[in-house]
């Protein structure tokens, strides 16, 4: 039972129900996609499954294990990985102190100081294929943007987490990078891995995804391959447009 499920998900802000039972699974070896406009429910569902929101009913299942009463840290110690809408890094650190952070989930990483800790094969493969390696000895806060970004799904890559829930990380990116970043996506790939990436720009979606679930006002109105997705109606109504937009 390799996958990741949510069944059956309803989360209520004060008078405001965001979420109406979304139901959806993500399994090893695809990217499952999640789309839809702002307001959808989208980024409150990553956090359902998580751990950083408690759903009001329902329940999210992972490698066998019921999520859904499970704390943060235990979701990553089973192989849940995350990455954030805004960037959540730590100014006044090093790009590979950033990035060796993620290596605490590691029990052959004890400490966070002392020799090489920085230079862990982990480390520096993920600084090289995020392009990242010329500035892995700059203040984080120094970065551009557009580099900036890079340093999350590179921490978050390091843990070595089976299942990736990647949250808008590649909003402001030029074409080029986005086009890059999705390749370096499909190449995380494996039987042991899977991707689950809520995104809004649908030429990344598409390129990259396997299996794309669209939410609508917190209701699940599609699903399916990138090719089911983009023909369906409801879909083209409510999120890609219709006509010579779609």
């Amino acid at each position: 039972m390799s996958h990741l499920e949510v069944v059956d998900i309803r989360k209520r802000f004060g008078g405001l129900e965001v979420l109406h039972g979304v139901s959806m699974r993500a399994e090893m070896g695809r990217v499952t996609a999640l789309i839809g406009p702002n307001g959808a429910g989208k980024s409150t569902l990553a956090n359902i499954i998580s751990g950083y929101v408690r759903a009001d009913s329902g329940r999210v299942v992972f490698a066998g294990h019921d999520l859904t009463r499970k704390r943060v840290h235990q979701r990553a110690a089973l192989g849940l990985g995350r990455t954030f809408q805004n960037l959540e890094l730590f100014h006044g650190m090093s790009v590979a102190e950033n990035v060796t952070l993620g290596r605490y989930r590691s029990a052959r990483l004890r400490w966070f100081t002392g020799p090489g800790r920085h230079d862990a094969p982990a480390v520096t493969e993920a600084l090289r294929t995020l392009t990242l390696a010329d500035q892995r000895d700059q203040d984080v806060g120094s970065l551009s943007f557009g580099r900036a970004k890079m340093v999350e799904p590179a921490r978050v890559v390091v843990a070595e987490p089976s299942m990736i829930v990647m949250d808008e990380p590649a909003a402001g990116l030029t074409s080029a990078r986005k086009a890059a970043f999705g390749h370096w996506i499909r190449g995380l790939l494996s039987p042991t891995t899977g991707v689950v990436l809520i995104e809004h720009d649908m030429q990344l979606i598409m390129s990259v995804s396997d299996y794309i679930y669209v939410l609508d006002h917190g209701v699940l109105i599609a699903d399916g391959t990138p090719d089911e997705v983009r023909r369906n109606d409801k879909v083209r109504e409510a999120y890609l447009g219709t006509g010579e937009e779609a």
